[in-house]
């Protein structure tokens, strides 16, 4: 009797987790969803700005735009001045800001801001997959048992689309490193590392899992 009602308390405790997960993932799913849009747009826009932008010293002027944005060197470094209003310091020397600008056309920007943007886009693309994912995984563990074969699918699904979050992630540093020398990015993301080899752990403990639930379906049957 005692042992039942442990039971109950333990499906009810996990009930109400995976729900709550479920519905923190459903709103992240949106907002997700929200900030592709928003990337796209950004995207699409930067290319139209690009196209009027013109570089001169340590000003940028775009072309239709009264104001122009000036770098402005500071005590501490370097700030971006636009319209009357300065941002914050960036802790970078006036002189390097010019070779940047004037080393670099404005194609080159272009191209360097975009193909970033579109790998933001398939991040939150590879995001908004992943959260679809943990979903269905969450949705299983309200039947009778968590381990079926779907999660399993799941599960290794997940972990597949983090190898191709770190496979973008050093293409997009190779490609940065060809564009600019001095911005080569990340190659190698432990943390994603870590994540795919306990995500595929997970997979073979539930593999395992719906083996011996199997194999105990069996031998009642029998």
């Amino acid at each position: 009797m005692k042992e039942k009602l442990l039971s109950e308390k333990s499906n009810k405790t996990l009930n109400g987790l995976s729900k709550a997960i479920e519905v923190i993932c459903k709103i992240s799913k949106v907002f997700v969803m929200i900030g592709i849009v928003c990337v796209v747009l950004a995207t699409v826009v930067l290319g139209v700005v690009f196209s009027k932008i013109k570089i001169s010293g340590n000003e940028i002027k775009i072309k239709g735009v009264k104001d122009k944005i000036v770098f402005v060197e500071k005590d501490n470094g370097v700030a971006l001045k636009f319209n009357n209003e300065e941002s914050e310091t960036i802790n970078i020397k006036i002189s390097e800001v010019n070779k940047f600008l004037n080393q670099n056309s404005v194609s080159k920007l272009a191209l360097f801001t975009e193909l970033n943007l579109i790998v933001v886009i398939i991040y939150m693309i590879i995001t908004y997959l992943v959260l679809g994912k943990i979903i269905k995984v969450f949705k299983n563990t309200r039947t009778d048992s968590p381990f079926v074969k779907d999660n399993i699918i799941y599960i290794r699904k997940i972990a597949y689309y983090l190898i191709a979050i770190i496979i973008l992630g050093i293409v997009n540093g190779i490609a940065n490193g060809l564009i600019f020398d001095e911005l080569a990015g990340d190659i190698v993301n432990t943390p994603s590392i870590m994540a795919i080899v306990f995500l595929f752990a997970l997979a073979h403990i539930f593999e395992y899992g719906y083996e011996l639930e199997n194999s105990k379906k069996e031998k009642i049957s029998n």
